[in-house]
């Protein structure tokens, strides 16, 4: 359903119907967690520390240094995550059926804060994916692309790259 490899990282991660997994290079497999859905794409990325799980329907987050795998509780955490990647310090997460794109807390990927959002303003069609790629967010839409950046604000720090988008 989904893999990741962290960088520097001699772990592979990645989620088969509902279990999450981690595999060593002898290709050793270590059951670290269960997902409340057993298919449908998965999207997983990391901070270095954290990885954080979306499917879709729920947030898992994945603790490599205590090992703990829990499922993102926060209320303000919304709804059928699909797409997630990490840039600047935060997980940003896209959602169906929805041009808004949410941010967690920094370097917190379970607490959200219900104003830490913005939405794809070019076109008013909907996220299909959200990826990070040097230093700038891409939003890829059903019929644009826009890139965001991080402008350093306060609160939520997004704000799209003017004349850019596709």
């Amino acid at each position: 359903r989904g893999m990741h490899v962290p960088q520097n990282s001699d772990y592979c991660y990645m989620v088969h119907r509902g279990t999450f997994w981690q595999v060593d290079n002898a290709g050793t497999k270590t059951n670290r967690g269960t997902l409340n859905t057993t298919t449908g794409k998965v999207s997983i990325d990391d901070n270095g520390t954290q990885i954080q799980i979306v499917d879709g329907t729920d947030g898992w987050i994945y603790n490599t240094s205590t090992l703990a795998f829990t499922e993102i509780t926060d209320a303000d955490f919304p709804a059928s995550p699909t797409t997630n990647c990490f840039d600047s310090g935060r997980f940003l997460n896209s959602f169906a059926n929805s041009g808004r794109f949410y941010g967690s807390d920094a370097y917190a990927g379970s607490s959200y804060d219900a104003l830490n959002f913005a939405t794809a303003e070019s076109q008013p069609d909907y996220l299909q994916r959200v990826f990070s790629l040097s230093g700038q967010v891409i939003l890829f839409g059903t019929n644009t692309i826009e890139p965001w950046s991080n402008a350093g604000f306060p609160g939520f720090p997004y704000l799209r790259v003017g004349g850019s988008n596709s």
